[in-house]
């Protein structure tokens, strides 16, 4: 369907995409103009619609390319995490993807803007883009989450946790507090409040914080 496309020279091509993430990435779908695309890309937009017809196709394009992108790497450096503690391992794995997203914060930006803010008309269709183009990545998660909930039992049933926690809920409640740490990092560097260069000095410290809450409590035990 792309073929014209898919053909270019290879930094031609990349230098459209980026062009077009960026558009869309900073504007959302319905307030691109292509007219700023293509001036520019140097091209004309009869050549654009000619590798991809209309304004519609051109989106989910671009938003596959940067879904299947941010998939292919947050499986690669999500992969490298080595630590064996539940706790250090969640917190490596939650910085490797941070690594990902802040590297590719306008494919992040873009893919999260489709989910989020896409108009109606193309919003199912888009969803099903970006869940068959993450498909891969998916099944990663769940494993190592599969694999947390396997590590966590074992540790419940050597009486390493408190009786009555459910492995599920401490999964849950790590994995949020860990998103949210994200959110707020990608925000501040998107919005220029914190330079990338400066991140892990902020972010380490915060998430340790927050990890050390969750491992010991907050009140003091009573006596």
């Amino acid at each position: 369907m792309y073929s014209a496309f898919e053909k270019l020279p290879e930094e031609k091509k990349q230098r459209i995409l980026r062009i077009c993430m960026e558009e869309f990435s900073n504007n959302g779908y319905a307030n691109t103009s292509t007219d700023t695309i293509t001036n520019r890309a140097g091209i004309s937009k009869g050549i654009l619609f000619h590798y991809f017809k209309n304004k519609k196709n051109l989106y989910f394009y671009i938003v596959e390319y940067a879904s299947e992108l941010l998939s292919r790497k947050l499986l690669g450096a999500t992969k490298k995490a080595t630590s064996t503690d539940y706790f250090e391992r969640i917190k490596e794995v939650a910085v490797l993807k941070q690594k990902v997203q802040w590297e590719y914060i306008v494919e992040t930006k873009l893919v999260a803007n489709a989910l989020l803010h896409s108009p109606l008309e193309i919003k199912t269709e888009l969803s099903e883009i970006i869940q068959r183009s993450t498909n891969a990545y998916k099944e990663h998660e769940k494993n190592m989450e599969n694999n947390y909930k396997k590590y966590l039992e074992d540790q419940l049933n050597k009486g390493m946790l408190k009786e009555g926690l459910s492995p599920e809920k401490i999964i849950q409640l790590t994995t949020y507090i860990l998103k949210q740490l994200s959110d707020k990092y990608l925000y501040l560097i998107e919005t220029q409040q914190l330079d990338i260069k400066d991140l892990y000095d902020k972010v380490i410290p915060e998430m340790d914080e927050y990890i050390h809450m969750m491992k010991y409590g907050i009140y003091k035990e009573q006596h």
